[in-house]
């Protein structure tokens, strides 16, 4: 499985393609509930959908070319989506359904199990203090830490 950083203003961390392809789409789905949104967001919204459906490898780029460009407004609606978004997987329980699972793949891609809602979480925490501001990552394992989820 391919890992891909997710970088914002030269902070960031590694992830797993697969975890972060799921919490693009939750993400996604609480940017649709909203309704009309801001030409930014929309672009955003339409980036994270295609890029949780590719079944490309170590290729994700969760704020294209656009990760130095966000302003403090637009964080702040962000950290709001994303809390929704960990919301949503805490409502699950300990595991992901696989129904649900299924229903965030691209064409050929399929889950075999449920997954842990807390490894999933994992992303969602750490996706929120990168955008906060709050990220720290164990620079032993590089600038960007160790691959996430963490599965100890």
């Amino acid at each position: 499985m391919g890992r891909s950083v997710v970088e914002l203003k030269d902070k960031g961390f590694w992830c797993a393609d697969g975890s972060l392809q799921l919490w693009l789409f939750v993400l996604v789905e609480k940017i649709n509930e909203i309704g009309s949104v801001e030409s930014w967001l929309t672009e955003l919204r339409n980036l994270w959908y295609e890029q949780s459906q590719f079944g490309g490898s170590g290729c994700i780029a969760v704020f294209g070319d656009k990760h130095d460009q966000l302003d403090s407004k637009q964080i702040l609606k962000l950290l709001e989506i994303n809390q929704k978004a960990m919301k949503k997987v805490r409502e699950f329980g300990d595991s992901i359904p696989l129904s649900y699972l299924n229903s965030t793949c691209g064409p050929g891609n399929y889950y075999l199990s449920e997954c842990s809602s807390e490894m999933c979480l994992q992303v969602g925490e750490h996706f929120e203090a990168l955008l906060d501001g709050t990220l720290a990552v164990d620079t032993t394992h590089g600038k960007y830490g160790r691959v996430i989820p963490f599965s100890e």
